[in-house]
């Protein structure tokens, strides 16, 4: 699966980034809207997690409605260290999948995805009525 991490704090960013190719995950990074925007356009992750405050909220809002204009399927999540209620009541609120107060974010994230994998899968497997896996055979593994 790949996904787009947004963050404007650089540490946090490198430390998401770590944890979730860590578990698995093709990762790429954008600091600011923009080079987020070009990223999606030119990657199409399945996921973007992004931070509210890019550096704030209305930045953080506008990419959201922006990934979206990219590329309606494509899943986001909102971390934020403000509190939730005040995204709540915006009308991206409802192009987000979920959303996760910073703190121990990373480990609750990195869940969140695994447990929602198996259910994306169901679910494109109802709608297409077939599934198609690549799978790499290596000789002489185990």
């Amino acid at each position: 699966m790949k996904l787009l991490l947004v963050d404007d704090d650089g540490d946090q960013l490198e430390l998401r980034a770590l944890t979730l190719a860590k578990a698995g995950y093709h990762i790429s990074t954008a600091s600011d809207v923009e080079t987020a925007l070009r990223v999606a356009a030119d990657e199409a992750p399945d996921v973007a997690v992004v931070d509210l405050r890019l550096p704030t909220q209305d930045a953080g809002l506008r990419l959201i409605r922006g990934l979206k204009a990219l590329n309606a399927g494509v899943r986001v999540i909102v971390l934020s260290g403000a509190d939730p209620k005040q995204f709540e009541a915006t009308a991206e609120r409802a192009l987000v999948e979920a959303v996760f107060v910073k703190g121990n974010a990373s480990r609750r994230l990195v869940t969140y995805l695994k447990e929602s994998e198996g259910s994306a899968l169901r679910d494109r497997l109802a709608a297409d009525g077939q599934l198609v896996l690549d799978v790499k055979v290596i000789p002489r593994s185990s």
